[in-house]
């Protein structure tokens, strides 16, 4: 079995936003594999989706807490299914650190200053294995620049340009191709 955990905020102003990366791709990965609909589970705070892909079960987990309260959905889910290993558990983000289309996976690393990993590290005490998709903007001379510190928190919360739209379903692939 494999638990997928997309971070993001749960209100619909933030569909499409940077640090809602996640959040979309689950969205997306279950509408491509025709998973069941999404149910709440007032335990988990959170909407849950299960499917199958070749003969692997998935449990697909969106919590309805603000980014910086992940860590309450991720600690109820050891609680709820109390035989899983942190190794069946995935968490899919935004990355700040990461250039725009790029994807890296991390396991055993601290939060690197994302505020939903450091909830899930605080409430959870354990370092899962999380998929990054990166969201640091392309100038316009093509090089790769974060943004200043103080604007980072702004920038996070806007909808992604149209020319990154574009390429949103492709960098979905990739992420999916690591699952």
């Amino acid at each position: 079995m494999k638990i997928l955990v997309g971070l993001g905020n749960f209100e619909d102003k933030y569909t499409g936003t940077r640090h809602n990366v996640g959040r979309d791709f689950l969205l997306w990965f279950a509408k491509q594999h025709h998973f069941g609909e999404w149910k709440k589970d007032s335990f988990l705070k959170a909407f849950v989706s299960t499917g199958e892909i070749k003969d692997e079960a998935y449990i697909l987990v969106l919590p309805e807490t603000y980014m910086n309260l992940s860590g309450q959905t991720v600690a109820a889910i050891f609680k709820k299914w109390t035989g899983i290993t942190k190794q069946e558990v995935t968490i899919i983000h935004d990355e700040i650190d990461v250039n725009f289309g790029e994807i890296k996976i991390s396991t055993d690393k601290g939060h690197g200053g994302h505020n939903g990993v450091r909830s899930i590290l605080d409430e959870t005490k354990e370092n899962l294995r999380r998929i990054r998709i990166g969201i640091c903007p392309k100038t316009f001379l093509g090089s790769y620049k974060k943004p200043h510190k103080d604007d980072v928190a702004d920038f996070v919360l806007k909808k992604f340009g149209m020319m990154e739209r574009g390429d949103i379903e492709s960098i979905y692939k990739k992420a999916e191709a690591l699952l």
